[in-house]
């Protein structure tokens, strides 16, 4: 990430080691926890596993549709079920891509480490950088990098 060129120090954007650890290694790390600990989230996994009910009394891995009274309430359950089982792998999704990004910044850690006191970058760079890091996470990231 050295500059071959010199630039207004204007455009520079101070990147420290400490930051990118804290981020990778706290932030993102409490994110994960927290949404695994939601309890939001753990019904959603007893509505997607379909067994017994919460931990507490009103919790529920079903729907309660009128005892059997309710004609459509068995394709209702089941379209919930459906419904939780898709939101369940997308936040899985989250998940996943947030453990990348913590080892990617691990990475860019290791790499300004590396480069020692050379981590000034520009705007421009920094924008670079993070289009690459969209790509490798799935996502398109900005429409037109910086060149």
């Amino acid at each position: 990430m050295a500059n071959s060129h010199t630039h207004d120090k204007s455009d520079a954007m101070k990147v420290t080691e400490q930051y990118l650890k804290d981020f990778a290694r706290t932030k993102i790390k409490a994110f994960l926890d927290d949404l695994a600990a939601d309890p939001a989230f753990q019904a959603l996994l007893e509505f997607d596993r379909g067994t017994g009910g919460g931990q507490r009394p009103g919790d529920y891995s079903k729907l309660m549709t009128g005892g059997g009274k309710l004609v459509s309430g068995p394709a209702l359950q089941a379209q919930f079920k459906a419904f939780a089982t898709s939101l369940l792998h997308q936040l899985q999704a989250v998940q996943d891509t947030m453990t990348k990004t913590s080892t990617d910044l691990e990475m860019v850690d290791a790499v300004l480490v590396k480069a020692g006191d050379q981590n000034d970058i520009t705007a421009t760079e920094m924008m670079q950088d993070l289009h690459d890091v969209l790509q490798g996470l799935g996502t398109s990231g900005p429409s037109n990098p910086p060149a």
